[in-house]
């Protein structure tokens, strides 16, 4: 029987140099710099399951009747709901790095 191969990805140098120490919680959402929230950005890993909430949180916020107003986050531990959390905020308060996603989020507000 063939041994299965894993595909790997690329760590970023602050990882491998041990200089990576950013952390963002709820709480720093206020006092993040738009530096700082581009970085937390480009080193987060969205899920198929955290696209969709924020596709859908966005899109009721600009006024799409359609999308749901309420949502409950239920993942395991490990799931991604305080890094969508935190995501939402930072698009919320910069909405400009809405480029730097994968997918497009309305952002036209009603």
């Amino acid at each position: 029987m063939a041994m299965k191969t894993l595909k790997t990805c690329k760590p970023r140098q602050s990882v491998l140099d041990g200089t990576a120490d950013f952390v963002v919680n709820l709480a720093d959402l206020p006092h993040l710099t738009p530096e700082e929230a581009e970085e937390f950005l480009d080193s987060t890993v969205l899920t198929a399951g955290m696209e969709q909430i924020l596709m859908q949180s966005f899109s009721r916020h600009a006024g799409d009747g359609v999308a749901s107003g309420i949502y409950k986050l239920s993942e395991s531990m490990g799931g991604g709901k305080t890094q969508s959390m935190i995501v939402a905020g930072i698009l919320a308060r910069y909405l400009n790095l809405a480029s730097k996603l994968p997918f497009e989020i309305l952002t036209t507000r009603c």
